[in-house]
């Protein structure tokens, strides 16, 4: 039995954000197009264009539509960790591996949860230098630090991943 306690910090959000990384490299190159775009559009302004107020709409459209969503994805994953500090504290997410199933009890706003995965359930697991993620299904996943074990270390959690979930069992570089 392995067993790990969890309190999440802005980092693991950010983790489990995977386009929160994805963004965040294309903020810069985004905001180069867009000034791009504004001197372009400008430009054909100044030159008295036949379409003119229409490209001026579609570019307001299109320079908010990337402010907002570079905004949103970038700066959520803070946002989310901010509430979930103020809810649960120092509270750790408690995660139980045994031979059969992954149990994750954890507290949110004064109310404790309970979850039991099989296994044969889980889509798939990456371990990494310094994490294991493990997703119990296409959109959700669960972030372990291997810095966080109680009992057990992250090599017998390795091998039972390893045994249970098969070829779903994915090693990336930096992983041991």
């Amino acid at each position: 039995m392995v067993k790990a306690e969890m309190v999440y910090n802005l980092d693991d959000f950010r983790m489990l954000s995977r386009k929160a990384a994805w963004i965040a490299r294309l903020r810069i190159p985004i905001m180069l197009v867009s000034i791009a775009a504004a001197v372009l559009v400008m430009f054909l302004l100044l030159t008295n264009t036949e379409y003119k107020y229409f490209l001026f709409t579609a570019f307001v459209i299109l320079i908010a539509g990337m402010l907002l969503y570079t905004k949103w994805y970038v700066d959520f994953p803070e946002k989310n960790y901010r509430k979930i500090r103020a809810l649960n504290g120092d509270i750790p997410d408690m995660y139980t591996f045994d031979s059969e199933t992954m149990t994750v009890s954890f507290s949110s706003a004064g109310r404790c949860s309970v979850q039991k995965y099989k296994y044969e359930y889980c889509v798939q697991c990456i371990e990494t230098e310094n994490h294991f993620f493990i997703y119990t299904s296409r959109y959700y996943l669960e972030i372990i630090r291997k810095d966080s074990f109680t009992e057990g270390t992250a090599e017998d959690l390795r091998t039972i991943l390893k045994e249970k979930l098969g070829n779903r069992y994915i090693l990336k570089r930096g992983g041991k």
